[in-house]
């Protein structure tokens, strides 16, 4: 990704979930958010872990409450971290994983 002209990359360690949607040539990012050790936005984590249908049988529901719960907990212990990338034009992007590297990329890296 680029920043104000300069350019970085992240690495993300063991994904256990990724969203990728509309991506596009010329992505620009309006945002870019990583959050661990603290509470999890409302809606990010049904983004990654889509809701069973509605007319599921409440048992499928009741699972994917359990589940949300589950990896909001790892995110706010620091043991997950949860990564979003809000577009002005492109893809929205998020993404569960266990570590999260952010680094300039050089002149010698490109």
């Amino acid at each position: 990704m680029q920043v104000n002209g300069k350019k970085w990359q992240i690495a993300i360690e063991d994904v256990q979930a990724l969203h990728l949607n509309d991506f596009r040539e010329g992505n620009i990012i309006s945002d870019f958010a990583a959050f661990s050790g603290e509470d999890v936005p409302g809606g990010i984590l049904e983004i990654l872990f889509a809701p069973p249908h509605p007319a599921a049988a409440e048992r499928y529901h009741a699972e994917h409450a359990r589940l949300l719960d589950a990896k909001r907990a790892l995110v706010q212990a620091g043991d997950a971290v949860l990564v979003v990338i809000t577009p002005s034009y492109g893809a929205e992007f998020a993404a569960l994983g266990a570590k999260l590297e952010v680094f300039p990329i050089t002149s010698d890296d490109s």
